[in-house]
């Protein structure tokens, strides 16, 4: 499994996002191919064998399906698809590298890789959390102060609030957006706290293996 360039792929994507700007021409399409090239990468990444591969495949079609077809069509029911389909594989993507690192009886750069893909994996995943939950309950978010790019200023409302940074210029107005945002918190927390404590627990583990003989 190559994080590294995972990696990569993603702050590649968060930085075009960004620059570009939806409404700008062939904006979206331009959005689409970095987000198809991220779902492609990703899934070579981390597809795994068996089940788990098939269910990145195949939920990797649905979203690279649907976000072309919202393109053309720009439905409410297409969009919700698209939200959720990203959102299942991203989400699962995340739950691959997340087994990889908790299987991993050694620490390396590989690994350190991996723990920044899961928390932006995490960041992406929440915001099309937050954008199904947008679409689905109209004004669940006041945006008001935002770019005008609903995604990337829900994009960069997930990557905050997954900091706990908290600048209160976009705010949850939904039960079910507060609860997704009190979530996502959480887990940027927790997540931390245990790896953290993980990954000194392998680096422990590695140096009483390396001086075992000479005790």
């Amino acid at each position: 499994m190559n994080f590294l360039r995972l990696l990569a792929t993603l702050v590649s994507v968060l930085v075009a996002q960004s620059l570009v700007h939806p409404n700008d021409g062939a904006a979206p399409v331009l959005l689409h191919l970095f987000f198809v090239t991220s779902l492609a990468i990703a899934a070579a990444s981390v597809a795994g064998q068996g089940t788990v591969r098939f269910s990145v495949y195949a939920l990797g079609i649905v979203a690279f399906s649907s976000g072309w077809a919202a393109i053309w069509f720009p439905l409410r029911p297409v969009q919700l698809l698209v939200f959720a389909s990203h959102l299942g594989f991203f989400s699962l993507v995340c739950m691959n590298v997340l087994r990889h690192l908790f299987r991993r009886s050694t620490v390396g750069k590989n690994e350190l890789y991996a723990v920044c893909c899961v928390y932006l994996l995490a960041g992406i995943a929440w915001a099309f959390l937050f954008a199904f939950i947008h679409t689905f309950v109209p004004e669940s978010f006041d945006l008001t102060r935002g770019s005008g790019d609903e995604f990337g200023d829900l994009l960069y409302f997930s990557l905050v609030t997954l900091a706990t940074i908290g600048y209160g210029d976009i705010v949850p107005l939904s039960k079910f957006a507060r609860m997704a945002a009190v979530l996502e918190a959480l887990f940027g927390q927790v997540f931390l706290a245990i790896l953290v404590a993980r990954l000194v627990t392998s680096v422990r583990g590695t140096k009483h293996d390396e001086l075992a003989p000479n005790e």
